[in-house]
């Protein structure tokens, strides 16, 4: 019968989607490389808790006392948080999408822009524009 089992994450083989784990309910015993479940490349960060099924499979991190949701979370917000400070949040009852970065830059396969970039000449676009509309 397959167990489920809580650990840390003791290294990470970031290439293949593997890690180790360290067990404190196996008297701190650490793990041959497992691999994760996962649909897109999120995974978490050594020492980080995770649960574990039988030594085969990483199911990931989940709600605890040190990984607790957002307060702004709710069941109309879709949240994908990437760190303190970076992260894409969609508010269901708004309809509206949030980017939130240090810096964002937007790219197809013939260009490259970077939005704070973008903004500021647009701000100065308006001032412009203002400034000429008040000469008239």
């Amino acid at each position: 019968m397959d167990k489920i089992h809580f650990g840390k994450i003791s290294d990470i083989d970031y290439k293949n989607g593997l890690a180790r784990i360290v067990y404190d309910d196996k008297d701190k015993s650490v793990s041959r490389k497992i691999p994760f479940l996962c649909s897109e490349y999120n995974l978490p960060k050594v020492g980080q808790l995770v649960c574990v099924i039988s030594d085969k499979i990483i199911l990931g991190r989940f709600w605890n006392k040190k990984n607790l949701p957002d307060n702004d979370c709710d069941n109309k917000i879709y949240k994908k948080s990437f760190s303190e400070n970076s992260f894409i949040k969609y508010d269901e009852q708004t309809e509206k999408l949030f980017i939130c970065a240090p810096d964002i830059n937007l790219t197809d396969k013939n260009q490259n822009i970077n939005l704070g970039k973008l903004m500021q000449k647009i701000s100065d676009l308006q001032t412009r524009i203002e400034k000429l509309e008040a000469k008239i």
